[in-house]
């Protein structure tokens, strides 16, 4: 509402050809004398004088403004705080008093008592009123002073109404409203996608915290079982010792006596006591008797036998593959998807070893690992560790090892996997054929 030649609220406007506006006096003023007709806001020339007449609408809202800078209102006014938008015309005689509505016509910000026009002029009612911002000269196009009310979509850009009919006038734009909703349901899918990936983490989250309880609880109850065992063998170790020491008491008891005996000239007395002290007392066999095995080797004895169960848990079988050229065998999640182009990798449920063309092994890890086999494996063995989080595979025949995938967090059961490949020109005929392995293999 300020004329860019005498900076005042316009008076009696006029609009040029090239779109600026000019108090009448102020633009006849510029043209006053002059051969050239130029614009004093885009320096455009006329090769006549235009003929311009009073903008009556714009002329309306000029003199509205100017009643609300000098009107005082009646209301109270709320005092703007740091960081909220002030109304323009109440900062134009240094008030500071927090904006309630931005008017994107008329680019100016409004308190509650300066809005009242737009509520009761007819013109002012067909303006787009908005929750207040700052910098509302940012949502002008600075080449035409146009509000950006249009999206290209080929530049990605705001455009305003002229810039549409000109230099994007082949290009496909929308109103900011359309491109702001489309963008908004975007967003709607982007958040779903990012509470899902949230969610999968938290829940993967919990499974590691899982894992490690459970894994200090059985660390925890082995070692109650070591001190228990320890605690056992020490009153059996008690026991043993108190009944050699009372046998050596009585064994030494018995020694002085003969050591007396031996002395004695008292042939009749020694005669009448000496078989009572010979006689060997009642004593175990020591020389027989062994700490019990399960006592002073508890703790290898429970290594053992976790092993054993160990090996119970382990899934493992294995599969002759003969002289193929071409076959993939491993383990999968039961959830795995089966549909469409899959990737075989531990990310996506898979744990596998490939061979292609006759020699090229190569385990599908992360990244996948060439496999230089010295030699062909003919029965591969495929082991796979729920506890320890493993995925084995060895040259049965051979007794040496593939590979091993490790890290693998088994959240769900898994099972074999195996493709025979192609038949490549009769060369790669032969089947898969899945052989027992036992627990000793």
């Amino acid at each position: 509402f300020y004329c860019p030649v005498c900076e005042q609220v316009f008076t009696d406007p006029v609009t040029t050809p090239c779109g600026h506006n000019f108090c009448q006096a102020c633009i006849q003023s510029k043209w006053e004398g002059t051969d050239v007709c130029q614009c004093p806001a885009c320096d455009r020339s006329f090769p006549s004088r235009p003929e311009i007449s009073i903008n009556i609408a714009f002329k309306e809202l000029a003199d509205t403004f100017k009643q609300m800078i000098v009107c005082s209102s009646a209301a109270p006014l709320s005092s703007a705080q740091p960081g909220e938008v002030v109304c323009d015309v109440c900062a134009a005689t240094s008030l500071q008093v927090k904006a309630l509505k931005s008017c994107l016509v008329c680019l100016t910000s409004y308190c509650e008592s300066h809005l009242e026009p737009h509520k009761r002029v007819v013109t002012l009612k067909l303006h787009k009123l908005m929750e207040p911002v700052k910098n509302l000269q940012d949502r002008m196009c600075k080449k035409h002073e146009r509000l950006l009310e249009m999206f290209c979509r080929d530049e990605q850009k705001c455009v305003c109404q002229f810039c549409t009919e000109t230099e994007h006038r082949d290009h496909k734009v929308v109103s900011v409203e359309d491109e702001s909703t489309e963008r908004k349901v975007i967003i709607k899918k982007s958040e779903a996608d990012f509470q899902q990936m949230i969610q999968e983490r938290l829940k993967k989250g919990e499974e590691i915290k899982n894992c490690l309880k459970l894994s200090t609880e059985r660390q925890t109850e082995v070692n109650a079982e070591i001190k228990e065992k320890q605690k056992a063998v020490e009153r059996r170790a008690e026991e043993l010792i108190s009944e050699l020491q009372q046998e050596i008491t009585e064994l030494q008891r018995r020694n002085t006596e003969m050591e007396e005996l031996k002395n004695t000239e008292d042939h009749l007395h020694l005669l009448q006591h000496l078989p009572s002290i010979t006689s060997p007392p009642p004593t175990k066999e020591w020389m027989e008797i062994n700490i019990p095995p399960e006592l002073c080797v508890g703790t290898v004895r429970r290594a053992l036998s976790k092993v054993e169960r160990t090996m119970k848990r382990m899934q493992k079988y294995a599969v002759s593959v003969g002289q193929k050229t071409f076959w993939d065998l491993g383990v999968v999640k039961g959830s795995v998807n089966r549909k469409g182009m899959i990737t075989s990798k531990p990310e996506n449920g898979y744990w596998t070893v490939r061979l292609r063309n006759g020699d090229e092994y190569r385990a599908l890890d992360s990244p996948s690992v060439r496999l230089p086999l010295k030699e062909k494996p003919e029965i591969v063995g495929v082991f796979t560790d729920y506890d320890e989080g493993t995925v084995s595979f060895f040259d049965v025949e051979a007794r040496s090892h593939i590979y091993t995938f490790t890290g693998c967090l088994f959240s769900e059961k898994v099972y074999p996997f195996f493709s025979p490949g192609v038949c490549d020109e009769g060369k790669n005929k032969g089947p898969l054929i899945i052989t027992a392995v036992n627990h000793e293999s």
